[in-house]
Order: structure tokens, then sequence, then C-alpha cells
């Protein structure tokens, strides 16, 4: 059984690296947080997914690795509906204390981006004028799985928010609507009756490191 209290804490560790790419050496001695909650599993399939996060000056950049083979890769515009394909998203809340806001960052194995931002599900806008560059969005498809490189701008954080909390609010989630498996996979837990993803009450807290 789920354990509804359940806030896992992930802390982002802090480098000096400026130019951050998916082949960085600054990844190889980050701890990662594993996608591995599947509240809502009906075929049993729930592919091995990893994210590491690591942030500089600039921003904050997220690494996500899985082992899904059969991927669907689509859409590559902007605010495409992107959970269709093999699909991996990062929902956060920058400033927790001061919005109930939370932005869903998600983005497909082909490079497309799709940004919300609102409180709930049902009272979201999507952020029509965001530049996809500035995300330095990189991805590798293998037969033996995908890789994705996210980088989120403390200058559009700001924009958003104003203010940038050390204790931020957050999921990371791998999906696929329209893959062969259907799946729907989270980092910390979430109790819903059906595939949801947008429950801030269920958030875990992504630290700054100092």
């Amino acid at each position: 059984m789920v354990n509804i209290n359940m806030k896992r804490k992930y802390t982002i560790q802090k480098i000096e690296e400026t130019n951050i790419t998916m082949h960085s050496g600054c990844w190889d001695n980050v701890t990662a947080l594993s996608i591995d909650q599947y509240p809502w599993d009906e075929n049993g399939y729930k592919p091995v997914t990893e994210a590491k996060l690591i942030y500089n000056d600039m921003g904050i950049a997220v690494l996500f690795q899985s082992d899904e083979t059969e991927v669907l890769a689509r859409f590559t515009g902007i605010n495409e509906p992107v959970c269709k394909d093999s699909c991996v998203e990062l929902f956060l809340n920058p400033n927790p204390t001061g919005s109930e806001d939370y932005l869903n960052i998600e983005v497909s194995a082909a490079g497309g981006i799709l940004i919300g931002k609102g409180p709930l599900r049902g009272n979201r806008k999507n952020l029509d004028t965001i530049v996809p560059a500035q995300f330095q969005i990189e991805k590798e498809i293998r037969k033996d799985g995908w890789t994705l490189k996210l980088f989120v701008p403390f200058a559009f954080l700001k924009e958003q928010y104003g203010t940038i909390e050390t204790v931020m609010g957050g999921n990371l989630q791998k999906c696929g609507d329209d893959t062969v498996h259907p799946h729907f996979g989270c980092w910390n837990p979430i109790v819903a009756p059906q595939p949801d993803f947008h429950r801030p009450e269920c958030f875990g807290e992504l630290v700054l490191e100092a």
C-alpha cells in the first residue's frame, strides 16, 4: 500500500561547470532518483527510469535515462500532446510558500516540449511564448533505451515566480499514453483513482544544495 504521507526528498547538487551537456563528466558522481512508482499499472510494464538533477548559476539541468526500448517519438513542436509519445516530465513549484502555481514541463523522446502553469489540472495555461532553445534539450535513442537532457534556466523561473526557494516542490514522471505499453510512472507516490500527475499535494521536495 502506498503511504499517502510519503514525501521523498532529493538534493540537487551545485556544480561550477557552465556548459552542461548530456555527456558531461559532471553527471558521473551525481546520485540518481528513481521514477519507480506505478500506482495505475494495468499491464505490468514499468520501464526502469532514473533522473539526475544538478544546478549552476544559470539554472537546473535534468538528465533522464529510461530502459524503454519501443520508443514512440513523433512530437517535435511546442505545446503538442507530448505525453502521448514516450515522454519524461518535471513538475516544479520553485516558490511553494508564495504560490500555488506549478509548472508541468513535459518533453517527448523526439524533443517536443510542453510547458503549462497553474494551481490544478483543470486551471492551467500553456506557456506559448517559450523558446525551446533556452531549455537546451538533447536526446538519444538507443537499442537499450533512451536518454534526454533538459535545462531549466533560473531566468525563466524568476520571470514566472519572482522568487526561487531553496526547498522546491515537485515530481518527476515517465509516461507514454500511445506507446505499445501505456504506462504512468512517478518519483514521489501519487494517490488518485486514475492516472493523474497533477497532484501538487503529492509533490516531493527538491532541495538546492547550499
